[in-house]
């Protein structure tokens, strides 16, 4: 949200790892702890902010979509990896800020489910839904999903 208030009232529209090291390289994220979910087993710590990878980080960095103005409170920001989530819960922060820990199917262990999942909950528009599933399919592609 600080990025935000000092960029025009915009997020980083790189999505995935490029994103977030927009966020690490304007010192908005400076401890490579905030990138790896405490609970989460499977990825490892990174060293340093420089060495950032699908490896060792367990979120995903969405970015925002600025040819398709979706809802802030619809539209998903950050959320926790699909493919390392805990208890069938996956945490999902939307553009307003807000956070929401939702229970998601077993089956959805990508971002392209994770999208098709939250259209159910927050009904996308045909425009919306195509634009936030082109950017799921592409960060699957960088996170080998």
């Amino acid at each position: 949200m600080m990025y935000k208030a000092d960029h025009k009232d915009s997020f980083p529209e790189k999505p995935g790892l490029a994103g977030l090291k927009v966020l690490a390289d304007q010192n908005y994220l400076s401890d490579p702890a905030v990138f790896r979910n405490p609970a989460d087993a499977k990825t490892t710590l990174a060293g340093e902010l420089k060495a950032l990878a699908p490896n060792n980080v367990s979120y995903v960095y969405f970015g925002a979509l600025p040819d398709v103005p979706v809802a802030p409170a619809k539209m998903p920001l950050a959320f926790e990896r699909p493919d390392l989530r805990l208890n069938g819960n996956l945490c999902v922060l939307f553009g307003d800020g807000h956070v929401e820990s939702l229970t998601v199917p077993v089956e959805v262990d990508d971002c392209e489910e994770l999208v098709s999942y939250l259209h159910t909950q927050k009904k996308y528009s045909e425009k919306e839904l195509k634009a936030l599933s082109e950017r799921a399919h592409l960060l699957d592609g960088e996170l080998g999903l």
